[in-house]
């Protein structure tokens, strides 16, 4: 619920979000829907530490993580965390959805919290697809729920809206003299967290301190087996969605407060790893290197995603709401 402290903004800002949400609706049919974040020949898997640029009916998870890191107060804590996200296509190009997780949070005595951290609604729409030059581009606009998990579970005590961009862009159309790199692709994420409240207490009893503007940044390089076989025909269309495949990437990850009272230190890690992708279902497991204090010590995530169209076509087979 959200703080007495937010005043009109914590009731203005959701009835914003509604009325974008309304707004992509109806923008819905304006590009066509890229099922499991495909374009062309390329497959962009779901990434584990940013959203992947793909709008489809999505299960995300359970995704798990391992990782000990520092507190603002000077001691280390250890962390496993199980997260879930559930998007379902509202229209051909935008989807709803939420995500929340559950965190085992204990410090070096063996101290331990447990329960819901952050948590949030979002709508998400496909902006732009091109299959010949393999790119996609997704925007997308959270709401943080404030006091809706516990504020050391690494969740807020206040409400936030929360704007992003993701994109993915393959190289398989490079020109023969560069087809070494044709298997390659990136893909980013770019998020900025706006409090909804001036200043909040990080804790019960803690003092006052400034609500934080904090920018999240992703990028990932990926690999694509599917370049390597027959299956890919240089120059040529897609004849078959592009699954079956693993694609080893490394997933880039910073953290960076731009305001407020909590520090401006950048939690940055790296995170190789590899995806294998059925028709139905992708498997993931990365390893956590961090590359900064904050980014906490070496650690390991593991995430799985369920294609609800393919895997329950009777139920996720279509949009909610059809063009004609």
């Amino acid at each position: 619920m959200p703080n007495a402290k937010e005043g009109a903004l914590g009731i203005t800002m959701p009835k914003q979000l509604l009325a974008l949400c309304a707004l992509l609706i109806a923008q819905g049919a304006t590009s066509p829907a890229s099922a499991h974040g495909i374009a062309g020949n390329r497959l962009f898997p779901g990434t584990l530490t940013f959203d992947d640029p793909a709008v489809a009916d999505e299960l995300s998870g359970p995704g798990l993580s391992a990782q000990r890191h520092p507190t603002p107060f000077g001691d280390e804590v250890r962390d496993r965390t199980v997260g879930m996200s559930l998007s379902r296509l509202l229209t051909e190009s935008t989807a709803i959805g939420m995500d929340t997780a559950w965190t085992d949070h204990r410090n070096l005595a063996g101290e331990a919290t447990r329960g819901i951290g952050a948590t949030h609604l979002f709508v998400k729409h496909q902006l732009y697809i091109n299959d010949a030059s393999e790119t996609l581009l997704a925007g997308s606009v959270a709401l943080g729920l404030g006091g809706v998990g516990k504020a050391d579970l690494h969740a807020h005590t206040y409400n936030t809206i929360e704007p992003g961009v993701s994109f993915g862009q393959g190289f398989g159309n490079l020109p023969d003299s560069l087809a070494l790199f044709r298997p390659f692709a990136i893909a980013g994420n770019l998020v900025a967290d706006f409090p909804l409240a001036s200043k909040s207490r990080p804790e019960a009893g803690a003092a006052l301190v400034v609500n934080p503007i904090i920018v999240h940044a992703g990028l990932a390089i990926e690999f694509s087996t599917r370049y390597l076989t027959a299956r890919f025909k240089p120059g040529a269309p897609a004849t078959e969605e592009p699954l079956n495949q693993w694609i080893p990437l490394v997933e880039f990850q910073v953290d960076r407060p731009v305001s407020g009272g909590y520090g401006r230190d950048s939690a940055a890690t790296a995170n190789p790893g590899i995806a294998y992708v059925a028709k139905t279902w992708q498997a993931s497991i990365e390893w956590i290197v961090p590359l900064t204090p904050q980014g906490g010590s070496h650690g390991v995530r593991a995430g799985l995603v369920f294609f609800l169209d393919d895997a329950w076509p009777s139920l996720f087979g279509k949009p909610v709401f059809r063009s004609k």
